[in-house]
């Protein structure tokens, strides 16, 4: 990822009060830290993730939820061998 990329897709993060950036080991690199604040958003948002998951599994049953993690998984082992295949 292009670090004016990063930079910017943490802005809103920093701004919310989630993440704090301060210096890296040298002048060119930052250290990007959790603040208290967003360890709390990340706990809710691992509840609510959680519950998401629960409900959808209730909905189209495990065994649908189990063979569609199997086809994301074989598409994505073919997608890593063409690219490979490809030098990418």
């Amino acid at each position: 990822m292009d670090a004016s990329t990063l930079t910017r897709n943490l802005q809103p993060l920093i701004r919310a009060g989630w993440l704090e950036i301060g210096p890296g080991e040298d002048g060119r690199s930052r250290c990007v830290t959790l603040t208290d604040s967003g360890r709390e958003k990340r706990a809710e948002a691992q509840r609510e993730w959680k519950r998401a998951q629960v409900a959808f599994n209730g909905l189209v049953g495990e065994a649908r939820v189990a063979r569609l993690h199997e086809l994301i998984d074989e598409c994505l082992a073919q997608m890593n061998a063409i690219a490979e295949s490809q030098g990418l």
